[in-house]
């Protein structure tokens, strides 16, 4: 396991695992919902998400992830609001939804993924992978955000959903992705990044 180095101090801490030639990019994972991101300036593509994006590396050159354990779009959207956005990032991808499967109010996604938009900016959203061990109100709820993201022309989906076949849960309820589906989710994800960067 590598060292971590706090980048700031107190329980709200973030800590930056350290690049590796195979790992360009910066990946943090952090508990505080509420202090405003930390960003490194020659990022172009920012992705942050909740605990499944965990597994998303290697990150690559002039990418970070930040994981937010318990992320939800209403949060990510204060986030993004108070945070200093580099003017370099030209991609943000909000990977959240799963903890908002119990509520039917789409709201708080269309904020978040309004607060991600700046002059020559993408936002995006991978669609949620959904468990067939989710009940029926909560998948509902799920494809209802994915549905919504879809259907916001400020938005670029990434169709996640659609391309992985089989997903695998870590846990029975079928919350968190195991590693080889966040890998498959991670991958759609830089494919799709890659495409827009040779526009």
């Amino acid at each position: 396991m590598s060292p971590e180095i706090p980048l700031v101090s107190g329980a709200s801490s973030q800590t930056v695992r350290p690049t590796t030639l195979d790992n360009p990019g910066t990946f943090l994972e952090r508990r505080s919902k509420t202090d405003p991101l930390i960003v490194q300036p020659d990022v172009v593509t920012l992705l942050v998400g909740d605990s499944n994006v965990r597994f998303f590396k290697p990150v690559p050159k002039y990418w970070q992830v930040i994981c937010i354990p318990g992320l939800c779009p209403k949060q990510l959207a204060a986030l993004l609001k108070k945070s200093n956005i580099p003017p370099s990032v030209k991609h943000i991808i909000a990977s959240v939804g799963i903890n908002d499967r119990d509520s039917a109010n789409v709201e708080p996604l269309v904020e978040c993924l309004k607060a991600g938009r700046g002059p020559g900016r993408t936002i995006l959203f991978p669609t949620v992978v959904i468990s067939k061990h989710l009940g029926l109100r909560q998948s509902t709820n799920l494809y209802r955000l994915n549905r919504t993201a879809r259907d916001l022309d400020f938005v670029q989906l990434i169709p996640c959903h659609s391309e992985i076949e089989n997903p695998l849960f870590t846990d029975p309820t079928g919350i968190h992705y195991d590693l080889c589906t966040a890998k498959k989710i991670f991958n759609i994800i830089v494919s799709h990044i890659n495409s827009l960067n040779c526009i």
